[in-house]
């Protein structure tokens, strides 16, 4: 599968993401997507596209920021959203299970996001 993870693939998945406002990706957003999909490939991590509560494990690992992992996780769930179905079969994802699972943990990690930041502002922690 990761053979078929390239830039350009990548480039042309977010370019057909539509923003709340019904617009296209600003630029820079489809670039920080890319990159950050990209990273995901470089760290041996796109296998665990079609399972995110894995990729969400492996994460934890490898940052201990929980807001850089969040970011991952919304990256890689607006990614395989976005995947057409011959890109979900090449891919071997069984796209409905995988975009429910990616909801499903992105609200938990918005969540434990939110009480996080209320713990830092209850505790007097400088946030910025």
């Amino acid at each position: 599968m990761e053979h078929l993870i390239t830039r350009d693939f990548v480039k042309g998945v977010f370019a057909r993401v539509q923003s709340s406002s019904g617009l296209p990706l600003a630029p820079r957003t489809m670039e920080d997507y890319t990159h950050r999909i990209m990273t995901l490939k470089n760290q041996e991590l796109v296998s665990f596209l079609n399972d995110p509560d894995k990729l969400y494990e492996r994460l934890r690992v490898n940052y201990s920021k929980p807001l850089t992992v969040l970011a991952a996780i919304k990256t890689a769930a607006v990614f395989v959203n976005n995947l057409n179905e011959q890109e979900k079969a090449a891919l071997n994802f069984n796209s409905t299970p995988v975009a429910s699972k990616y909801r499903e943990k992105v609200t938990q990690l918005n969540l434990e996001a939110k009480e996080q930041r209320a713990k830092r502002v209850q505790g007097g922690e400088n946030i910025l």
